[in-house]
């Protein structure tokens, strides 16, 4: 049985079940288990039952296996229920963990219903490819109620009006009965009712599974015993029903095809964040070291678990303001030009014109410099409040090429210092400034050969330049992390989630 963990599933899951009974921490993996294939390969989450009287040794176990807390978005906590990720290093996969120390179901986007099963879950066990699962009895009844809590009042109006593909009873839900049902019978049903479950009427319980076996969409059937087990369940509710209601709207609400802004108006960003709080991270590389397609991906990676922000530092995204001075920038550029080709170089005017060109240009160069400096802010404020931020292009002082920091200053570089211009620098040096260092830098490095053959439009001296300065920079303060990227995608990325993993 442990083999089909290691051939089907990931090593983490592998050898973390495998001590975990060897243990004999009582646990078990108490729903869909339908899907527990799928969960050891990580595709989906693992939702573990546990002795709340073997917590400590529990979350030993987890330390054990670097599995790392997460907090949930307020909407998605429940008390007895933790949240934790871990990490397969293979692969480089999330695995997911909800270890529940109370048995709570509930409807769709609320959870209002604490059972008094778990001391029965976890004494009728059977082991499934390495890992302990409920007895079939017991899992269907919960279903049971599960199925008729997550009926709605538009799926009853689905099944009314029966011109719809589906019916009101989600697909999933009648294939988990499909698999339970081949596994028991009613006799043994009814005697796990009595024995462990009294207080779900046997009528409840055997009305459904004749309804759905004959017609699914019977639904006045399904909303009288919708209306049953929401009687029967009251006084296991985690709060009032109102309140219920009010955490289901908000939850609609939040999967509305609107814009993340408003969405987060309405209900915050569902995604987890590490326990120990957010963290910035900047990519930084010469040309052709992958950089771009780094950032996508990791960012892709990280976003499927965790509440993740993406801030572009460059120049190609400029604010209002920006957009202004780089079109006076232009026109002055244009008359500087015009005057010089006209009137000569040393005619007043045209000095005049290049003065005003110079103006405008060190104007454009201040008002990026904001433009960073108020991304930065945004992005700090994403990290204060939990999330993970992946900035590209990151100004970087200590990273000197051309005599100014990489993404930097750039007033003073260009000469010509009248005193506005001074001034002007003055401002922007200060503005830099202001831009701390991120929490982490992954530096992306590859040759200069290799980046001119991926990038052979660009300037052998250039490229030069870069990787010089990212390899002389000074690191003191900062946390630099250097991957070879050189190496083949999946490796850069597997190192890169390894480091990333590692900060959490």
């Amino acid at each position: 049985m442990m083999n089909t963990i290691q051939t089907e599933g990931l090593e983490i899951l592998a050898a973390f079940f495998r001590q975990l009974n060897e243990a004999g921490i009582r646990y078990c993996f108490w729903k869909s288990t339908h899907g527990l294939r799928d969960a050891l390969k990580g595709e989906s989450d693992l939702d573990l039952l546990v002795d709340r009287t073997e917590a400590t040794r529990f979350r030993e176990l987890l330390l054990r296996f670097d599995f790392k807390p997460f907090v949930s978005a307020p909407q998605r906590q429940y008390p007895a229920v933790e949240d934790y990720l871990g990490f397969d290093r293979r692969t480089g996969a999330f695995v997911h963990l909800h270890i529940h120390y109370r048995v709570i179901i509930g409807g769709y986007f609320s959870k209002n219903y604490v059972l008094p099963l778990e001391q029965s879950y976890l004494n009728m066990t059977q082991m499934r490819s390495g890992v302990r699962v409920p007895a079939p009895e017991l899992e269907t009844i919960v279903l049971i109620l599960r199925a008729l809590l997550k009926y709605r009042d538009r799926d009853a109006l689905r099944d009314l009006v029966n011109t719809a593909r589906r019916g009101g009873l989600a697909p999933w839900i009648l294939k988990e009965f499909d698999g339970l049902l081949a596994q028991t019978n009613a006799d043994r049903i009814a005697t796990v009712l009595e024995c462990h479950a009294d207080f779900v009427p046997r009528g409840l319980v055997f009305d459904f599974l004749e309804t759905i076996r004959n017609s699914p969409r019977d639904v006045w059937t399904l909303l009288r015993l919708r209306r049953q087990t929401r009687r029967i369940l009251a006084p296991y509710q985690r709060v009032s029903a109102w309140r219920a209601q009010i955490e289901y709207y908000r939850g609609i609400l939040g999967h509305l095809r609107t814009s993340k802004r408003i969405r987060n108006l309405i209900t915050p960003d569902p995604h987890k964040k590490p326990a120990t709080g957010g963290l910035g991270i900047a990519f930084v590389g010469t040309d052709g070291a992958g950089k771009s397609t780094s950032v996508k991906e990791i960012s892709k990676w990280l976003s499927r678990r965790l509440n993740v922000s993406k801030f572009y530092m460059g120049t190609t995204h400029p604010s209002r303001a920006t957009k202004v001075t780089r079109a006076m920038a232009t026109a002055g550029h244009a008359a500087s030009a015009g005057c010089a080709r006209l009137l000569g170089k040393r005619n007043p005017l045209t000095r005049a014109a290049s003065g005003l060109e110079e103006l405008v240009s060190d104007l454009r160069y201040l008002s990026e410099a904001r433009d960073r400096y108020t991304r930065f802010v945004a992005g700090q404020r994403k990290v204060a409040q939990g999330a993970v931020v992946i900035y590209d292009r990151y100004p970087l002082a200590a990273v000197n090429i051309d005599g100014r920091g990489m993404d930097g200053p750039r007033i003073a570089a260009n000469g010509g210092m009248r005193p506005m211009s001074a001034r002007l620098a003055d401002r922007e040096e200060n503005v830099y400034r202001l831009i701390r260092p991120p929490d982490h830098i992954v530096v992306l490095r590859v040759s200069p050969e290799v980046s001119l053959t991926r990038k052979p439009e660009h300037r052998r001296e250039r490229i030069d330049a870069k990787a010089h300065a990212l390899a002389e920079f000074a690191r003191d303060g900062l946390n630099v992390t250097d991957i070879d990227a050189e190496q083949p995608l999946d490796q850069v990325l597997l190192q890169i989630k390894t480091a990333i993993w590692s900060w959490m």
